[in-house]
């Protein structure tokens, strides 16, 4: 993992537009006392603003707080040097009057995946009226949450398909359900990521929506097919009275090699660093599978050459995605499950590579034109050097000077004790959303 941090320097033009619950734009804000926007891979981006409580910009966002239709839509929509950063909901503000700090206001919020992030995968009829998880809402139906349900098991699905049909049929233009349909939002599968063969079925059983479309993401990128989540506001076409109408679309995109934003100290991008090497947490897993007392069933296995380097490091997992029958004539099917759950384990704990170092944007490399979130980057040092995905950008913008920082690096990689990951889940492995569900139901 590779964390670069760009030296103070004049701040970029940023443009900061604040729309209201009908994603129409109300103003701007054209000043501020500072901003800070944390993007990140896979997981829901965040933005937080200080202005003056008595400013233009102010009066917006107070403007969308006191709107009691405002339907959490109420946000806004950021781009640096002309290049889109994020657009999302305002979910905080915080009014401040006193003789110490004076009087400001404090507001921010998220990235438009907040969406997906607030509603669940529901089983069958995807909305909350039966309490069976069957297609006529009778005990008699039978399960059909699987995606994709088919019978012919040489079909497969890109993963961003996977993602897409539970988005789409959840809270997309596929859900019947007005209560539950986001009438302003679209979806669009771009068929990117790793081909999941049709064995391997995703199943939505009322947790988190977001938390699974990532364990689907997450499979990809250990599958070597990293593919980034994205929402985001968009021009849909013109209202009655000729103004542009606007909605959000939710999509996979697949991480592009940018093999010319080079972040090196020899081109300058970089003027000091660090590399620290980890331990791993575990380089022999013992995995439990179905059944009880003498009748579980286990599976193990390890990274040798991390064996032969760190000495043995066992770890216990568990996944209760099968039925264990007397026969044992699932046990070969089961094995292979357990097997690739114990690689995708292996991965998450692995040694973790640490580069930490100061970033400093060039004319020949800059955030927006050269790279974005999600790019495939190289990184160059004197002794080490790894080509990976940029997992996260944060930009800190106060009196017109600017701090930025990019991380790259592999999935698993946790960094500890690194300002930019005080207030974000640690990047590992969700394949256990792909088909893990308790006695294997």
């Amino acid at each position: 993992m590779a964390v670069a941090v760009a030296m103070p320097d004049r701040a970029a033009d940023y443009r900061i537009r604040v729309r209201n619950k009908d994603l129409q734009f109300i103003g701007e804000v054209p000043h501020w006392k500072s901003l800070q926007i944390n993007l990140y891979f896979n997981e829901v981006s965040k933005w937080k603003m200080e202005l003056d409580l008595n400013s233009e910009g102010a009066k917006h966002f107070l403007k969308i707080a006191a709107d009691p239709q405002n339907g959490g839509k109420g946000g806004v929509y950021i781009e640096r040097n002309g290049y889109f950063l994020l657009s999302g909901p305002m979910t905080e503000i915080t009014e401040i009057v006193s003789d110490d700090e004076g009087e400001k206001l404090i507001v921010s919020g998220s990235c438009d995946l907040q969406w997906i992030a607030d509603h669940l995968a529901l089983p069958h009829p995807k909305y909350m009226t039966s309490p069976y998880m069957t297609t006529d809402g009778t005990a008699n139906g039978g399960h059909t949450d699987y995606f994709p349900n088919l019978s012919d098991t040489t079909t497969t699905a890109k993963a961003s398909t996977h993602i897409h049909t539970f988005v789409w049929d959840n809270i997309g233009e596929g859900q019947e359900q007005s209560s539950r349909r986001l009438s302003f939002l679209t979806t669009r599968d771009n068929l990117v990521g790793y081909t999941i063969p049709n064995k391997e079925r995703s199943a939505g059983r009322g947790e988190n929506l977001f938390e699974l479309c990532k364990g689907i993401a997450d499979y990809s990128d250990y599958k070597g097919y990293p593919i980034r989540m994205a929402a985001y506001q968009y021009q849909s076409g013109t209202n009655p009275d000729g103004s542009p109408a606007y909605k959000i679309r939710f999509e996979c995109l697949t991480s592009q090699a940018k093999p010319n934003a080079i972040m090196s100290p020899d081109l300058g991008t970089i003027t000091a660093y660090t590399y620290t090497r980890q331990r791993p947490e575990a380089n022999q897993i013992l995995m439990g599978g179905s059944g009880q007392g003498k009748s579980r069933r286990f599976a193990y296995s390890g990274d040798t050459a991390s064996k032969n380097l760190h000495g043995v490091i066992e770890s216990f997992e568990e996944y209760t995605g099968h039925i264990n029958d007397s026969q044992n004539s699932r046990w070969n099917e089961e094995k292979e499950t357990l097997n690739r759950e114990i690689g995708a384990i292996l991965a998450e704990k692995a040694e973790k590579t640490i580069f930490s170092f100061q970033f400093q944007e060039t004319p020949t490399v800059q955030y927006g034109r050269d790279f974005q979130i999600g790019d495939i980057v190289p990184v160059r040092l004197k002794h080490q050097s790894t080509t990976d995905v940029v997992r996260a950008v944060s930009f800190d913008v106060s009196d017109n000077q600017e701090r930025i920082e990019v991380v790259v690096g592999k999935q698993s990689a946790i960094s500890k004790g690194l300002r930019l990951f005080d207030d974000v889940k640690n990047l590992k492995y969700r394949y256990n959303g792909l088909t893990k569900r308790t006695n294997g139901e």
